[in-house]
């Protein structure tokens, strides 16, 4: 079976594994709080990946923390 993919993809690809080697690392972390979020991506941006089902919250005792991978690909994206 033969696959092939766009420039784009291999970006997000290598990017995403890139990154995934960082958090095994211990260089980069695998979630944030939502303030930090907000300060890297904007709060506008956290709303619409949200409502789009791009990023998706998650709740630690009663702190909601935010995949940094998850944001990361939504970034790419280039969704306001």
């Amino acid at each position: 079976m033969t696959y092939e993919l766009s420039d784009h993809d291999i970006q997000e690809i290598a990017e995403r594994a890139a990154y995934t080697a960082l958090i095994k690392a211990g260089l980069e972390k695998s979630q944030i709080s939502t303030r930090d979020a907000h300060t890297r991506y904007g709060r506008p941006r956290i709303t619409r990946w949200r409502k789009l089902g791009l990023v998706n919250p998650v709740k630690q005792g009663g702190i909601i923390y935010w995949r940094v991978i998850e944001l990361e690909s939504a970034s790419l994206k280039n969704i306001l």
